[in-house]
C-alpha cells in the first residue's frame, strides 16, 4: 500500500492487491497508520489481512508452452514488423544509445540491410499476419522502417513498400518510419506521403533544446534544416489534402527547461507531440552521469513549476500551456488511473511489471536476425529470416525473466506491480536478466509522484477521469477486451 497527497492536500492510500485508490478521511488517518505500521512490522498480520485484500487476484505467475505462446500472439497480439535498414546515420546525438555512455549496444557502422533479407523478412511477417487476421478482423498489418537513420537507405525502404503492395494481404498495409529529419528532401516527402507513411519526427523543441544534443557528425546543431525540412513536409500535405501524418518524438534530459519546450511546441506549424521520452536509465546507461546534482534539482523544480501552471490551466478560460506540456502530465494522469493493469485482473503470465510477449513485434537487425524489440541489447535473438519465429527461444526468454525478476516482484511484494512499467529493457544486462534494487526503488518513487499528480487533476477537473475513461473502455472493445 502507497500512501500520498494532492496538491490540495487531500490523503490518498492506493491499494495495488485490487488496484483502488481510497480517499483517507481525516478520522481514518490515525486507524491506517497504526495498521499499515502493523503491516509492515508483522508477518503475521499480513498473513491475516492479505485474504481480504487480495479478493480473487492470486499472485502466481506461469509460463504458457512454445504452441501457446504461438497461439496467442497469433490471437491477439501480433503487432508489427520493424526493419533495421541500416546501422548508419549521419547524426552523433549525445544520448542515443549507439554511444559508449550503453555498453551492450552496437555502434554505428555502414551496414546496410540487403534487398534478401527484407523480402524474406516482409513475406514471412505477411504470412503470420494473414494467419492472425482471421482471428483478428479488425487488425492491420504495419511496416515500420527503422535505423540508424533509415533515410539513408531510401532505395530499400521504396524497394520495400512498392513490393509490400503487391502481395496478397487480407488487409490494408500501414507504414511507419522514424527518421531524424535531416534527409527529407522533396522526393522523399512525396514518396512518403503518397503510401500514408505515419511518420515520427526527432526534434526535441527550440532550436537551443534540439542543437544541445542532437548535432551532426561534424557537431553542429541540426534545427534548422530540420525546421525547413518539417516547412516543405507540411506544404506538400496541404497541396495534397491530406490529414497531418507528421509527429514529432521530443527526448528530455536533466538539462531541460519543460516550460521553454513548452513554448515552442505551443506553436501550429509545429507537428503534433506523439510521445515524450526522458533519456533512457537502462541498467548498461552511463549517461546520466553527465548531470550534477544542480542539474537534477532544477529540473524537478522546473517541472514542479510546470505542474502547476498545468493544474492552473485545466479550468482557465485562457489556456497557458501548449501540447508537450499536456502530453507528459496527462501521460502520468493515465498511466496510473487508466492503465490497463488497474482495472483488469493480472496478467498469469507477468503479473508483476509492463512487459509483453516476445513475438508481438518482429523487430529484424540488418542481419534477419529477430530480436523482441528495437530497444534491447541484440544478445537474445528469438528467430531469422531463414527460420522464422522459435517459440522455443521465446518461451525460454519468458521463462528467464519470470525467475529473475517477477518472481522477486511478488517475493518483495512490490506495491506496484499493476502500475509498474518496466520490462525486459530495464532488467536485461547482455544475455541475462538482473533485477536491480536501484531501478524498483527509483520506479516506486516515480509512481508515487504519479500518483499525486493524477489525484490533483481529477480533483481539479473530474470530467477528465470520465473522458478517458470512456476512450479506454471504447478502445477496450475496439481490441476484444473485456
Amino acid at each position: 500500500m502507497l500512501t500520498f497527497t494532492s496538491r490540495k492536500g487531500n490523503s490518498y492510500v492506493y491499494v495495488n492487491q485490487i488496484g483502488i485508490i481510497f480517499p483517507l478521511l481525516n478520522n481514518f488517518k490515525s486507524i491506517f497508520q497504526m495498521l499499515n505500521n502493523e503491516l509492515i512490522e508483522s508477518n503475521d498480520y499480513i498473513s491475516k489481512w492479505e485474504p481480504l485484500l487480495i479478493m480473487g487476484y492470486e499472485q502466481k505467475y506461469s509460463t504458457p508452452t512454445p504452441e501457446k505462446i504461438e497461439e496467442m500472439i497469433l490471437g491477439r497480439d501480433l503487432q508489427q514488423l520493424i526493419l533495421e535498414v541500416t546501422e548508419a546515420c549521419n547524426l552523433r546525438c549525445k544520448y542515443c544509445i549507439y554511444t559508449d555512455d550503453y555498453k551492450t549496444r552496437r555502434n554505428f557502422s555502414e551496414k546496410k540491410m540487403s534487398w534478401s533479407t527484407a523480402k524474406k523478412a516482409i513475406d514471412y511477417y505477411i504470412t503470420l499476419f494473414n494467419k492472425s487476421f482471421r482471428k483478428n478482423p479488425n487488425s492491420s498489418p504495419v511496416f515500420s522502417f527503422y535505423g540508424g537513420e533509415p533515410l539513408l537507405n531510401f532505395k530499400l525502404i521504396e524497394k520495400s513498400v512498392n513490393y509490400i503492395k503487391k502481395q496478397r494481404i487480407l488487409a490494408e498495409p500501414k507504414f511507419n518510419i522514424t527518421t531524424n529529419g535531416t534527409l527529407l528532401d522533396r522526393t522523399i516527402c512525396n514518396f512518403l506521403i503518397k503510401n500514408n507513411f505515419l511518420v515520427a519526427i526527432s526534434l526535441d523543441g527550440s532550436k537551443e533544446e534540439q542543437d544541445r544534443n542532437r548535432v551532426d557528425i561534424m557537431g553542429q546543431g541540426t534545427f534548422d534544416r530540420i525546421k525547413a525540412n518539417i516547412d516543405t513536409y507540411n506544404m506538400l500535405l496541404s497541396i495534397n489534402t491530406l490529414k497531418d501524418s507528421l509527429y514529432c518524438l521530443p527526448v528530455c534530459d536533466f538539462k531541460t527547461d519543460m516550460i521553454k519546450v513548452d513554448e515552442f511546441f505551443n506553436n501550429s506549424q509545429i507537428p503534433d507531440v506523439a510521445r515524450i521520452s526522458f533519456v533512457s536509465t537502462y541498467p548498461d546507461s552511463k549517461y546520466h552521469r553527465h548531470f550534477s546534482k544542480e542539474d537534477k534539482d532544477n529540473f524537478h523544480e522546473n517541472l514542479e513549476n510546470a505542474f502547476d501552471m498545468f493544474l492552473g490551466s485545466l479550468n482557465a478560460k485562457a489556456k497557458n500551456i501548449g501540447p508537450y506540456l499536456e502530453k507528459w502530465f496527462l501521460n502520468s494522469f493515465e498511466d496510473v488511473l487508466i492503465r490497463p493493469g488497474m482495472l483488469h485482473t493480472l496478467d498469469s503470465m507477468f503479473p508483476a511489471t509492463g512487459s509483453c510477449i516476445p513475438g508481438k513485434k518482429i523487430f529484424v537487425t540488418i542481419d534477419g536476425s529477430f530480436h523482441a524489440c528495437e530497444k534491447l541489447p541484440l544478445t537474445y535473438p528469438l528467430g531469422d529470416v531463414e527460420n522464422g519465429i522459435e517459440w522455443i527461444k521465446v518461451h525460454e526468454m519468458i521463462e528467464r525473466y519470470q525467475e529473475m525478476v517477477i518472481k522477486k516482484c511478488l517475493e518483495k511484494k512490490c506495491p506496484v506491480t499493476r502500475l509498474c512499467n518496466t520490462c525486459y529493457v530495464h532488467f536485461m544486462e547482455y544475455d541475462h536478466f538482473h533485477m536491480k534494487e536501484s531501478v524498483c526503488k527509483s520506479k516506486i518513487d516515480l509512481i508515487k509522484k504519479n500518483l499525486s499528480k493524477a489525484v490533483s487533476i481529477s480533483e481539479e477537473t473530474p470530467s477528465l477521469l470520465d473522458r478517458d475513461l470512456k476512450y479506454y473502455q471504447q478502445l477496450s472493445q475496439y481490441i476484444g477486451g473485456e
